[in-house]
């Protein structure tokens, strides 16, 4: 099976031997791709919708994997148990759900060691999320496909050492600004024409203006402006 550059950066993050619980997982593509190859050990795969069951169920069958694949159906992170899984995946979804999702289901990460996640936009939520919980963002990568560029970032459970990132950092990625991969000048770019926008058409209003929010989007945006002449 053959998986899309977005999910197949994933992929390569799984650790060998993982337990995975991957949360809406729509057609179940990346668990059957993870067993096939052996990468995982075993899959839970959820999803809120019987749509997207079935098309997972009918994935998983022919892939000849349904005695260690476990369709399931459920919100977030309830349709798995304590102990299930080790590490989980989320992908496809915003930094803003994501965050619910991991805070709604906290109990059940009790024994979760990895996070591998895949915000389709305000990743900077998520990594303030996650630097605040005890995880720490060990790796990041991007990826793109059909002209967007997707974040992946794999959080293991561990209280992070640094100082809390700034705004900027949560939103280009720490370890991005430290890697500094192909891909990241024109993720800086990206950060950098939201951000530019979005203070424009707060100028075009005083009271927009004078909110707390106009000068941490300004911040974000000169260090933007900062970084990028360097790259």
């Amino acid at each position: 099976m053959k998986l899309d550059k977005r999910l197949r950066a994933l992929a390569e993050m799984v650790p060998e031997g993982a337990r995975v619980a991957d949360i809406g997982t729509d057609h179940a593509y990346l668990p059957v791709f993870l067993l096939s190859f052996a990468k995982a050990r075993s899959a839970v795969a959820t999803d809120i919708a019987d749509g997207p069951l079935l098309a997972a169920e009918k994935t998983v069958q022919q892939a000849g994997l349904a005695d260690i694949i476990q369709i399931k159906k459920g919100n977030g992170l309830s349709a798995f148990c304590p102990g299930e899984a080790d590490t989980v995946i989320i992908a496809g979804m915003g930094g803003s759900t994501i965050k619910n999702i991991l805070q709604e289901g906290e109990p059940l990460l009790q024994e979760v060691n990895t996070l591998l996640l895949q915000p389709m936009n305000g990743a900077s939520i998520l990594r303030e999320y996650l630097y605040q919980n005890s995880w720490t963002v060990q790796k990041e990568t991007l990826v793109k496909e059909n002209g967007r560029i997707y974040q992946a970032l794999l959080a293991i459970k561990a209280k992070a050492s640094e100082d809390k990132p700034d705004d900027f950092a949560l939103e280009a990625g720490v370890v991005l600004l430290r890697e500094r991969p192909p891909l990241f000048r024109e993720h800086v770019l990206n950060i950098f024409e939201i951000y530019n926008k979005v203070c424009a058409n707060m100028q075009k209003s005083s009271h927009a203006a004078s909110k707390p929010e106009f000068i941490k989007y300004k911040n974000i945006l000169e260090k933007a402006k900062e970084c990028l002449k360097c790259l």
